[in-house]
């Protein structure tokens, strides 16, 4: 099979199937880790009410969730600040979501990465198709038009390989971007509400911050300040 599509393609046409399972396995992986983690973290919203009241079993929530673990983290850094404001949530959450979620944006870096190069590596097939069938001319005194028109559309699969993989996997990394966008959004307005409540009741906020401060995060990054 490989021979064949080989014969027809050139290596650029291998080298354009290897983008296409990556571009695949990267979108899969993903899409599963963020839907996976999204429905862990709906069951802990709604077990906290919206993180108005920990569960007992909040260490167990955040080692099993990234989600989890930066809404967590980030509602610990707000009460030990003296003063909060919108800015400081969105600095705090931003700054974990980059640590944290480090795979899944490298993933996603690679998947735009493929979806750039794939229609570019489609054409130097292509150039390279066409650059065979007019050397091919040039050896024979005759035109054929059915064989002119035959090499000419072997060299345009290429760029059409090229297209197929891309527009996919521009569609895939902008979806999957929008997506974990809309879920730090809604941490963020989570972790706002949250705080003008425990503003209203000093007695709970100073609870939480001492129970949040005797929680053990594991690989705790540094604070956004420092």
């Amino acid at each position: 099979m490989f021979s064949e599509i080989y014969t027809v393609t050139g290596p650029v046409g291998l080298v354009l199937i290897v983008m296409a399972v990556v571009a695949a396995f990267l979108a899969l992986y993903s899409f599963s880790y963020v839907f996976l983690s999204l429905m862990k973290f709906r069951a802990f919203i709604k077990s906290s009410s919206s993180l108005r009241s920990l569960p007992e079993d909040l260490k167990k929530w955040i080692d099993g969730n990234e989600f989890c673990y930066i809404s967590v983290l980030t509602l610990k850094r707000l009460l030990n600040r003296k003063e909060v404001s919108a800015e400081n949530i969105r600095q705090e959450t931003g700054f974990l979501f980059n640590i944290r979620l480090k795979g899944l944006f490298s993933a996603l870096t690679c998947l735009k990465v493929i979806a750039v190069i794939s229609p570019l590596c489609g054409l130097l097939g292509t150039v390279l198709g066409m650059l065979e069938v007019f050397d091919a001319l040039s050896l024979n005194t005759g035109v054929n038009p059915a064989l002119l028109s035959k090499g000419i559309s072997e060299a345009l699969i290429t760029t059409v390989m090229g297209l197929v993989i891309a527009i996919p996997a521009l569609i895939a990394f902008h979806l999957i971007n929008l997506w974990v966008r809309t879920i730090s959004g809604s941490i963020l307005n989570k972790l706002s509400l949250n705080m003008d409540d425990l503003d209203n009741r000093p007695e709970l906020k100073a609870e939480t911050a001492d129970r949040l401060n005797g929680l053990d995060f594991h690989d705790e990054p540094a604070d956004v300040r420092q």
